[in-house]
């Protein structure tokens, strides 16, 4: 089913975000199909808009590749 997604959005020239990423067996999975943009707890969990910046230069970023 994901493929399918990632397929159809390829050929519609669209993004897709992958949502709901929780461990890194997640990231590998769709990122072997081709999936380049995530979001999940397993980058973070909500916050606050005034919580995003403390966040981003507190952690690193896991790559994709």
């Amino acid at each position: 089913m994901i493929h399918a997604i990632l397929l159809m959005a390829e050929t519609l020239q669209l993004d897709v975000i992958a949502e709901g990423v929780e461990n890194k067996e997640h990231i590998e999975s769709l990122t072997k199909l081709g999936c380049t943009i995530m979001q999940g707890y397993f980058y973070s969990k909500p916050m606050e808009n005034k919580e995003v910046d403390k966040w981003i230069q507190s952690n690193e970023l896991v790559p994709l590749n």
